[in-house]
């Protein structure tokens, strides 16, 4: 918690030393230097980037990690300075094992054996089917702003997904 509320860069690194080696909840804050949050990255617990942090592809950032301790990611910084258009899919996945929940708006791949919610912006159909075809545990899933020329067959991409306890699906068109 108490690196949760260190806004100040003389803060975080004075908390941060106290910590030790126990997983951090990382949040993004343009008032934060971002490269020593990433020292970081792969033993966090939790990370968040939300409005007002500036844009980053994290798709990019995160793909062929091995985030043991991650269980939240919450990823919808300002879009304000996002590129138009669709975004360059990750090579590689991102390999979250305790991963709970996850809110991302840059494509990215998850093998995430325990992921029950995931809010997925600003994919392209392809980059939504390879997201999905490997999730099983899924509860909650809600997909906003999809990229696509042609019009979408929700049902042909759904079907990459095998999620036998999902509850809630959303799906958020553009008009």
């Amino acid at each position: 918690a108490l690196l949760a509320s260190a806004w100040h860069q003389s803060v975080w690194q004075m908390v941060s030393r106290r910590a030790m080696d126990a997983p951090r909840r990382l949040f993004y804050l343009n008032r934060l230097i971002w490269p020593d949050l990433d020292r970081y990255i792969d033993t966090s617990a939790a990370i968040y980037a939300e409005y007002p942090s500036r844009w980053r592809h994290w798709g990019l950032v995160l793909q062929g990690r091995r985030l043991l301790y991650l269980e939240i990611l919450y990823l919808r910084p300002d879009e304000d300075s996002a590129p138009s258009g669709p975004l360059k899919t990750p090579s590689r996945p991102l390999y979250a094992p305790a991963l709970r929940r996850a809110c991302l708006n840059s494509p990215l791949v998850l093998i995430a054996r325990a992921l029950q919610y995931l809010v997925a912006s600003r994919f392209t159909v392809e980059q939504l089917c390879r997201t999905l075809t490997p999730l099983q545990s899924l509860r909650h899933l809600e997909i906003h702003q999809t990229w696509s020329v042609d019009p979408i067959d929700w049902t042909t991409l759904l079907d990459h997904g095998r999620w036998p306890n999902l509850e809630v699906l959303r799906i958020w068109c553009r008009r």
